[in-house]
């Protein structure tokens, strides 16, 4: 195997520029963009098909978060609830 591979090569203020950039399209692909669909699908229920008042954008971001973290840990296998009572008496 070679060890001289460079996976990630950054090479002055250009390749400093092109790292920031792909970290922020990534971060408006994976954290804006979806906030603001689910604004957009909310308010769209909200105006025609419920009377539900409408969100704003850091409203659809949290309720994105919601959804995520939810999904998440739903489906997620290594996450066990279980209740015990410590307390029986025999």
């Amino acid at each position: 195997m070679n060890k001289n591979i460079k996976i990630i090569n950054v090479n002055g203020i250009m390749g400093l520029l092109v790292f920031m950039f792909i970290i922020m399209c990534l971060g408006v692909g994976f954290i804006v963009f979806p906030g603001f669909l689910f604004m957009a699908v909310w308010n769209f229920i909200a105006n025609f098909i419920l009377a539900i008042p409408e969100i704003n954008f850091l409203q659809g971001e949290l309720l994105w978060f919601i959804i995520f973290i939810s999904f998440c840990l739903l489906t997620n296998n290594r996450i066990v609830i279980s209740m015990v009572n410590r307390n029986i008496k025999k």
